[in-house]
């Protein structure tokens, strides 16, 4: 967190009581992008004088275990809990528990179904950080401007979890631009579940199966590697685009080699000061803004060195 995001976002600490406790529920703890997260939630809550704890799923991607863990948490006396949700709906019913306990919740995201949790605002809070649409429709632009000067080209779309939020959007963003431009044809969307190994396989699969596809977008850096993998193991990187999202570090040394084009990246260390912030807001009954508070930018070897402070 540099002085600039200090400055734009002021100080969250409590200097009239004691510390305010926060809870945060994280995604999967072998994703780099997640225990990133959890540093820079640590580091911001020591600075500005608030205490985190964090909490992890097991098995990792299980919706009913992620659910026992958020149910646990809320008798735990946090001032707030923050959620990442697997999918669109495993937590509503803890949602709801939570709202008659009077316990705010924030949604990282809004990644739960906003019309299942209706009845439990005023305590649960969806936060809007990143914009998985936007940057489905950033990711997808560059492989069509890439493509269009190659004469055109067949890509496929590399999903995520069927009913998760990150995915839904990023991969519909995507597909919509592929589907705006005569030049390109969007031959599959394949789901990975967000693994490495899974979109290898599937990778695989369709270059086996298919004939002339020149990209892949996929929807978080996890699986732009496994395609990565695929892509080396039959020895057409030169002839392939390959575009994630997160910028987490083994993407970016990725690209820095030539393994992969591009990710669309955003700042885990102001998605910690937003949502830090807007749970104070709400522990002292302010409202907090709609809009998407963190932007999202393409990062490719031109720019990779511009951006090392993400």
């Amino acid at each position: 967190m540099n002085k600039d995001d200090q400055d734009a976002y002021g100080k969250i600490g409590n200097e009239s009581r004691k510390p305010y406790r926060i809870g945060i529920l994280l995604g999967n703890k072998s994703n780099p992008f997640w225990t990133g997260m959890k540093r820079q939630y640590e580091l911001l809550a020591f600075a500005e004088g608030v205490e985190v704890q964090h909490f992890w799923t097991s098995p990792e991607n299980d919706g009913e275990a992620q659910l026992k863990t958020f149910m646990n948490m809320q008798c735990l006396g946090f001032d707030v809990i923050v959620i990442n949700p697997i999918f669109k709906r495993n937590l509503v019913s803890g949602i709801i528990h939570a709202a008659s306990r009077r316990i705010p919740i924030l949604d990282v995201g809004a990644k739960t179904d906003q019309e299942s949790v209706k009845d439990a605002k005023p305590f649960y809070t969806p936060v809007r950080t990143v914009n998985f649409y936007q940057q489905g429709v950033t990711g997808a632009s560059y492989i069509a401007q890439r493509l269009r000067a190659l004469g055109g080209g067949k890509v496929i779309i590399i999903e995520g979890r069927r009913e998760s939020a990150q995915s839904i959007g990023r991969s519909q963003g995507a597909a919509d631009v592929f589907a705006r431009d005569s030049l390109i044809q969007c031959l599959d969307r394949e789901l990975a579940d967000f693994e490495r190994e899974k979109a290898k396989i599937v990778a695989l699969k369709v270059m086996n199966r298919e004939t002339g596809i020149k990209a892949f977008f996929c929807a978080n850096d996890i699986m732009a590697l496994g395609v990565a993998d695929a892509i080396h193991a039959l020895d057409k990187k030169s002839q392939t685009i390959i575009v994630g999202v997160d910028l987490i570090d083994e993407a970016r040394e990725a690209i820095r080699r030539g393994l992969m084009d591009a990710s669309v990246a955003f700042s885990p260390a102001i998605v910690a000061r937003v949502v830090l912030r807007d749970a104070l807001r709400v522990l002292k009954g302010e409202s907090i803004p709609e809009q998407f508070s963190v932007p999202s930018v393409l990062i490719n070897r031109e720019n990779l060195d511009s951006c090392k402070d993400w």
